[in-house]
């Protein structure tokens, strides 16, 4: 995958979003999902929690807990868009790509129920 920060300069330069998309540098991956579970973000806080503890004492485990959540909880939810779907988001249209995409899920959901 490439990096977000160059698609987005060729956009600023003026290359058209379909020829990006054409050449797509994300492989064809218009979203990239968070890269941990909130399980995962738990465990690693624990962990940054206990190994605070066993090197400095109980006075640290506050401020490990602290740090811990502000270091991994947001990675739960932070997933990355290229730069092309966020700029098509953007657009009088994207209302009906969001909507596409929600009725999509929706019937996934309601086909894993059954």
């Amino acid at each position: 995958m490439s990096d977000y920060s160059a698609v987005q300069q060729e956009i600023d330069r003026g290359i058209p979003p379909d020829v990006l998309c054409m050449t797509c540098p994300w492989d064809r991956l218009c979203i990239t999902p968070p890269t941990m579970s909130a399980k995962d973000a738990t465990e690693k806080i624990d962990r940054t929690v206990a190994e605070a503890v066993a090197k400095n004492g109980k006075s640290s485990e506050l401020t490990a807990l602290m740090m811990g959540a502000a270091v991994f909880g947001g990675q739960v939810d932070r997933a990355y868009l290229c730069p092309v779907l966020a700029l098509r988001l953007r657009t009088q249209d994207g209302r009906i790509i969001n909507d596409k995409v929600r009725a999509h899920m929706r019937s996934e959901q309601d086909g894993q129920a059954s």
